[in-house]
Formats: structure tokens, C-alpha cells, sequence
């Protein structure tokens, strides 16, 4: 006779300490697990919300309907390719699958590039430069709300840091520069996601076309 395993879902927000609630960008090397293992008050944050024994799933965005939050994400994805493509980075194809329990499934894929490596940081800092301006669009962007977004693409701030650490530069390297270029190129980000959540796959070159280059 097995035994029944106790089950929570809990939002990112509620599983950290207060102070990286507050952070604005995901603030640790190698995702949730890293952090957990480097700071006693998420520790402790997790424990109030699961009990031992108890196991838990993460879901972002729960108080934001299924239909914001896949579009959030196709914004996180059009940022990271207008970004990319402006600096002559070779795009492949950029996809989103969106679920029914609202965080899309989604990537960008490049061919074989090299690139600037302040303009490679700065188009990786760009998905959720996009997408934390789409959710202040939509009159979403409560703390938590900001903070899940930032969760969503820990990621894509794990090889920004990796990349900084190998060449000795400030992990934020890029940040700045990715903020004035989606500010720059925010129309043209907006047509692209609407064209991908309506076909949910674009090539490099039918991105080159929406965005005229």
C-alpha cells in the first residue's frame, strides 16, 4: 500500500526571503536551488509555506489570467530577437506553445555567431526587459507579479553571469543598454509578439521582415 505524497502549489514570490522579494533581478548564480543552498532567510521563507515532507511546484503569475501571461512571454521573446537582430545576430527561428495553465512555452535559437559581448549580455537581459514592460502595460506590475516575471527568466541572468565572471565584467553588463534599446525598438517588439502569438513560429527571416531589415 503506497502512501499519498501532500502536495502545494505556491507562487515564486511566496518561497523567498523579503529581501530578494524586493530585488528587482534575479540575484543568484544557478537558480532557486543555489539560493536556497546560499540563504537562510529563504530557508526559512519556504518552510512557513511547506511543511516536511510536503512537496511543492512553483506557478507563476497566478493571480494573472492564462491569456496575459502567454502574451507576457511572447514580449520576452520579442525582446530577446529584435535585440539580438539589431545587432546583426543571426536568428533562426523564435517559438511560442502556449498552455492552458499560462506560461508559454517558448525559445529563440541563433546560428552560429560571434558577437560583441556587451550587446550578447544586453540581448539576454532583454526578455525580461520586454516582458516587465509588457506587464506595466497591462496595470499588472504588483511586486509579486514583477518578481515571478524576474523568476521566469532566471535562466536567461544565469548565462549573463556566467559570461560576466569569464570576462572578469560586472554582472549587470548589459542591463542599461538592453532597457534604452527595447525603450528604442518597444513598437516594433509589440508587432512582432502579436505576429508570434498568432502563428506561434517565425523563421529568422520572416522576423527580418516584420521588424524591416
Amino acid at each position: 500500500m503506497t502512501t499519498a505524497v501532500a502536495e502545494r502549489i505556491l507562487r515564486p514570490a511566496e518561497t523567498f526571503c523579503a529581501g530578494h522579494r524586493t530585488a528587482v533581478r534575479w540575484p543568484v548564480l544557478g537558480g532557486p536551488r543555489g539560493l536556497y543552498e546560499s540563504c537562510p532567510d529563504c530557508v526559512n521563507a519556504l518552510t512557513v509555506h511547506v511543511p516536511y515532507g510536503v512537496r511543492f511546484t512553483l506557478s507563476a503569475l497566478r493571480d494573472v489570467n492564462v491569456a496575459n501571461t502567454n502574451d507576457i512571454t511572447a514580449y520576452h521573446e520579442a525582446g530577446h530577437a529584435v535585440l539580438g537582430l539589431f545587432v546583426d545576430m543571426p536568428l533562426k527561428s523564435v517559438e511560442v506553445d502556449p498552455t492552458d495553465r499560462g506560461m508559454a512555452n517558448a525559445r529563440v535559437t541563433w546560428d552560429e555567431h560571434s558577437t560583441d559581448v556587451v550587446d550578447y549580455m544586453a540581448m539576454g537581459w532583454a526578455g525580461q526587459v520586454a516582458a516587465l514592460a509588457r506587464l506595466e502595460q497591462l496595470d499588472l506590475a504588483t511586486p509579486d507579479n514583477r518578481f515571478d516575471v524576474v523568476f521566469s527568466a532566471w535562466t536567461d541572468v544565469d548565462q549573463v553571469y556566467q559570461l560576466a565572471d569569464k570576462h572578469r565584467m560586472s554582472r549587470t553588463s548589459g542591463l542599461a543598454l538592453a532597457e534604452r534599446r527595447v525603450r528604442r525598438q518597444w513598437p516594433v517588439i509589440s508587432q512582432m509578439a502579436g505576429e508570434l502569438m498568432r502563428r506561434r513560429v517565425l523563421t529568422g527571416a520572416e522576423v527580418r521582415e516584420i521588424v524591416g531589415l
